[in-house]
């Protein structure tokens, strides 16, 4: 599966160089679906890389980082008009 996924990638990365070359900008999705057979190409390295990215195992509470910090902690407090101590009047 990783030699798929190499040959993939690479055989991508060359297409999308030689398509900037020639076309002097990056390839759209529309420029993809009309070559033959090669949005499949990037279907399948997609779910390829996804399978990578997929833990192997079970994973145990002690494989998994700490939690991170809530995301209250680090919003700023909202500011309260409090009309009982009003801003003096010039």
């Amino acid at each position: 599966m990783a030699d798929e996924y190499s040959s993939l990638r690479n055989e991508l990365k060359l297409w999308e160089k030689e398509f900037q070359a020639q076309h002097s900008r990056k390839a759209t999705p529309d420029d993809i679906r009309l070559v033959e057979g090669l949005a499949n190409k990037y279907k399948r390295f997609k779910a390829l890389s996804k399978n990578a990215t997929k833990p192997s195992g079970p994973s145990t509470k002690s494989d998994n980082p700490a939690p991170a910090a809530s995301s209250s902690i680090l919003k700023r407090p909202k500011i309260v008009e409090d009309d009982r101590d009003p801003l003096p009047q010039k």
